[in-house]
């Protein structure tokens, strides 16, 4: 999916595909690349796309215990 989405230039998809693998990097345990994934996707993304990788980055940071840095970042969507 992720091949094809790039051959095709989709960029939201791309996003949603980003998500999706925030998603299940998080779900692996394997939080470091959640939470790169889940910030490409943020720094791309928009509408929904964002806030579902913003979920997914928020989740991550309260699982690793950076609580002060998921409410920075929900701050900083919210001034969005």
């Amino acid at each position: 999916m992720l091949k094809a989405a790039r051959q095709r230039s989709a960029v939201q998809e791309l996003m949603g595909i980003a998500s999706f693998l925030a998603w299940a990097s998080y779900r692996r345990g394997e939080l470091a690349d959640a939470e790169a994934q889940a910030r490409w996707a943020i720094e791309h993304a928009t509408g929904i796309w964002t806030i579902d990788a913003l979920a997914h980055l928020v989740e991550t940071l309260v699982e690793r215990d950076e609580l002060d840095e998921a409410a920075a970042e929900l701050g900083r969507m919210h001034r969005r």
